[in-house]
């Protein structure tokens, strides 16, 4: 009996120790705690409420989306294990969202990322990080964009090649505005789009008579 007791004690002093760092905004010290305590106390009528606080002390951490992200893919990663460890809990539906306004975070950041490379004219590193962006993202609301984006990178990059590159990298460029085209016909891009396809298919036909 006397060990019950002291476990209850324990117990309720923890999660007080782990709330009072949340309280504080000691956030990185609350999301540790507040794990620890679901970890040595995994039947506790408060274990549920200690993983979500973990997590929520997580995306507090989360800085605005131009700076690194890891405490971004930290806080997503504990709040899919409060999902995987209560699927049945009332909480789990604000996770989602959480998770959902994280992941935008990222995509944020991503796209920042690759339309930096392509102002900078590193046409290669923006074509690799926008065709990332289609995997990672895939039902991404910037598709369009990012599609688009794609094609004028390849356009420049060929653009910018020397002269025995250019047909086949001309060529990629016919090819990606005949996926976009697919994509997205009704497209605001599609002209400029267009303009990007007949200048590559007249730099090829001229390469080819030379």
């Amino acid at each position: 009996m006397g060990h019950i007791k002291l476990s209850e004690r324990a117990e309720k002093v923890y999660y007080h120790y782990a709330m009072t760092h949340f309280k504080l905004k000691n956030f990185v010290s609350s999301s540790y705690y507040f794990k620890q305590f679901y970890n040595t106390f995994p039947n506790s009528l408060q274990a549920e409420e200690a993983l979500f606080i973990s997590a929520e002390s997580s995306e507090r951490l989360s800085p605005g989306f131009r700076l690194s992200q890891e405490d971004t893919d930290k806080a997503i990663e504990n709040f899919q294990l409060f999902v995987n460890t209560f699927p049945a809990s009332q909480r789990v539906s604000i996770a989602n969202e959480k998770i959902d306004k994280l992941r935008k975070k990222l995509e944020d950041k991503d796209l920042d990322n690759a339309t930096g490379y392509f102002r900078r004219r590193d046409y290669m590193a923006a074509i690799q990080c926008f065709k990332n962006m289609l995997a990672d993202f895939p039902d991404t609301k910037n598709a369009e964009f990012i599609r688009f984006m794609i094609l004028k990178s390849n356009y420049w990059y060929a653009k910018q090649s020397v002269l025995e590159k250019q047909v086949e990298r001309f060529s990629v460029v016919k090819n990606e505005f005949q996926a976009f085209q697919k994509k997205h016909a009704e497209s605001t891009f599609i002209k400029e789009a267009s303009q990007y396809n007949d200048y590559s298919l007249q730099r090829i036909k001229t390469l080819r008579n030379e």
